[in-house]
């Protein structure tokens, strides 16, 4: 391991645990070879993991990763080609919310959607950009801490004022 200060694990479809380490970047085991990739931030390399602390980890239906950290932003990563995406916050239109991610989720229809400290984000793969839900759209606060889906696909979001239902076909 990178670090034995270890803030998230994850089970992949291929059976391998990422490991996410405060401070020190992501780790894969390998079952199978009983071996460790590590991938820690290098500043000299664009595509390479954000430099901070991992809080989360989800595997989506295509198999890569998304990683959150509550203080460097949001990484989509490849395994089969090692490369990192970052998702920074930024004034540009469509950037995420906040760099301060705190949950991650795929809902039923496919959908990845980010919780931050300023809000509920929606990414729109098309447009590599994200849609913003705050709390003066309705939401008790722009903390969002977990997000689950219930059976009618409304979206269950925790956060620091209370737990709020989100229908993500009215946006509301």
């Amino acid at each position: 391991l990178s670090d034995n200060n270890v803030f998230y694990i994850l089970i992949d479809r291929k059976e391998n645990v990422w490991i996410g380490t405060w401070g020190n970047g992501l780790n894969r085991y390998n079952p199978q070879t009983n071996s460790f990739t590590r991938y820690i931030h290098d500043p000299k390399k664009a595509n390479s993991i954000a430099n901070f602390g991992i809080d989360c980890l989800l595997e989506d239906s295509h198999g890569k990763l998304w990683i959150a950290s509550e203080i460097d932003g949001l990484d989509h990563f490849d395994p089969e080609t090692g490369v990192f995406t970052h998702y920074k916050a930024g004034k540009k239109q469509g950037s995420i919310s906040s760099n301060g991610v705190l949950s991650l989720f795929q809902d039923s229809k496919k959908r990845i959607w980010v919780g931050t400290t300023a809000g509920l984000n929606l990414f729109d793969s098309a447009t590599q950009s994200f849609k913003v839900f705050r709390q003066k759209d309705g939401l008790p606060n722009d903390g969002i801490m977990g997000i689950l889906e219930g059976s009618g696909g409304d979206l269950w979001l925790s956060t620091n004022k209370g737990l709020s239902r989100f229908n993500p076909e009215q946006e509301s």
